[in-house]
Order: structure tokens, then C-alpha cells, then sequence
């Protein structure tokens, strides 16, 4: 294959499965507990693998587990390439408050706008799963401390936007002011942050659990949805998922089994993949 030509959709949803696989083997080997989630989820159960027109792979990590899988790839980067475990941390421009796995052997090549280009692969996305109180009242006062810090790190890394010319203007001045004032390495001094609020405001006696760190919304799940896990057929291999899907995804999604209209059933990820 052209290296200058890009992935197919079919080709990164076969080499996010590779990805997947990998990821796989080594929370088995080192005990780490993960479970396919969100489109993911829904596809194992509606699909028995991808969702046609889905271009990731979500998984879920409780925080202890995610903390010590990304401390074994920092101490194992050189080991597991042509892996790598990619954050706020480890990329520079990198602007999501998840973490990726990715295979380096591709390259990822963003299409959306007010986005620098960051060196990652194809990849799947790595939710730390976090206690979010007991109360939806709770889990809001957290959310909005947590996406103030997470809208200010793309402004932070670019000022460059599709907006109208107020709103240009305004983030330029924004992302000026946030270069002055913070820290050359503020997206990480910002992880660091998101995860300090989370735990300075949660506990392990919450009822709740969910994904603070990046979710834009209030999406809280009760912890009995995951106490038990059962297996699911994904694209012809099983994967852990959690024994309360179904409240879950009808949670998510309403009538989950339904398929959304035809106008909607398209990727919704503005990034091309290539080999490199």
C-alpha cells in the first residue's frame, strides 16, 4: 500500500483491533482490569463487533489500574514499540484529557480545525473510570471545575480556530495571556490538576462512578453496573465487559438496539490515518 494513501475505514478498524489485542494481552499478563465501553460496547452487543461506521475503540481503566498501566509504559517504552502509550505527558500538542494506545507504525494526521498536528498512531481511546460522587448536584460541581481546565489546554497549545473573527480575536488574546501565564509544560501541570480535583473531592464510598477527566457532560453510572464481568464477541474474540451493560448503554444511548438514521451512521472523528 501508497504510504501516502489513507487508511480505508474497514483498515483502522482492523488495525484498532490489533491495537486492542496488544492492550489485551498485557492487562492480562500484569493483572490490570479494563472493560470494552461506550461505541465499543455497543458494537460487541448490537454487532458482535465494530459499529460499521465507528472509527475507535473505547476501553475503560479504573483509575488504580489506568495509574499503574501508564507508569509500566513509561518504564517499558522502549519494550513494547512500536506501541506507546500517548497523553499530555507523553506528545507534545497532544490536547485530549484521555490517554491513547497507539501502534507508531502508523501516523495519525488530524483534519479538524484549531488542532496542531500531534504525532500519535492508530489507536484506541483509554477512559479512567473515577468515583463520582452520589448525587448528579455532586458530580456537576466536578465536572465544571474539570472542563474550564480541559477547554483552556487547546487554547493554550493554539490559537488558531474556524470561528467568527469576535471569537478569533478573543482566543487569540486568551491564548497570548495563557502562554504568559502558565507554565511551559501546562497541559501536564493541568492532568495533574484535573486528577488532584477528582481526588480531593470523590471517595471510594461513592455510589457513583464515571469519567470526569474529559467527558463534557454529567455522565454518572452506578458502580453495581460493573461489580461482575462477563465476556462479549467482538469482531470474533471476547473481551471483558461489564455484567450491567444493559443499564448502561440504555443509560447512554435509550433504545440502544435501534439503529440510529441513515444520515447519522458516519464517523464522527475528524483525523486520516496513514502508514508511515
Amino acid at each position: 500500500m501508497n504510504n501516502n494513501e489513507a487508511l480505508t475505514l474497514p483498515e483502522i478498524q482492523q488495525e484498532a483491533l490489533k491495537v486492542l489485542l496488544k492492550f489485551d494481552s498485557l492487562c492480562k499478563e500484569n493483572n490490570w482490569s479494563y472493560y470494552i465501553t461506550y461505541g465499543t460496547l455497543l458494537g460487541a452487543v448490537r454487532h458482535k463487533g465494530f459499529i460499521p461506521w465507528d472509527d475507535d475503540v473505547d476501553i475503560q481503566m479504573s483509575r488504580k489500574d489506568f495509574e499503574a498501566f501508564s507508569e509500566w509504559c513509561s518504564n517499558n517504552s522502549e519494550q513494547i514499540k512500536p506501541f506507546k502509550l500517548c497523553s499530555r505527558e507523553t506528545v507534545n500538542n497532544y490536547p485530549y484529557g484521555i490517554s491513547r494506545f497507539a501502534n507508531m507504525d502508523f501516523r495519525y494526521v488530524t483534519t479538524g480545525s484549531g488542532v496542531l498536528p500531534f504525532d500519535i498512531g492508530v489507536f484506541i481511546d483509554i477512559y479512567p473510570f473515577d468515583n463520582y460522587g452520589n448525587n448528579k448536584v455532586q458530580g456537576a460541581k466536578i465536572q465544571k471545575r474539570i472542563a474550564k481546565i480541559n477547554r483552556l489546554v487547546p487554547i493554550y497549545i493554539t490559537s488558531d480556530t474556524d470561528s467568527a473573527f469576535i471569537k478569533k480575536f478573543l482566543r487569540k488574546i486568551l491564548h497570548f495571556f495563557l502562554r504568559f501565564t502558565k507554565s511551559k509544560n501546562y497541559p501536564c501541570v493541568a492532568n495533574r490538576k484535573i486528577t488532584e480535583i477528582i481526588k480531593n473531592n470523590t471517595s471510594d464510598s461513592d455510589c457513583l462512578i464515571g469519567c470526569p477527566s474529559w467527558t463534557m457532560g454529567v455522565y454518572q453510572f452506578e458502580k453495581e453496573w460493573f461489580k461482575e464481568k462477563i465476556e462479549l464477541s467482538f469482531e470474533g474474540y471476547n473481551f471483558p465487559a461489564p455484567a450491567g451493560y444493559d443499564a448502561f448503554l440504555s443509560y447512554l444511548y435509550g433504545n440502544y438496539m435501534e439503529l440510529p438514521p441513515e444520515e447519522k451512521r458516519k464517523p464522527y472523528h475528524e483525523y486520516k490515518i496513514f502508514r508511515r
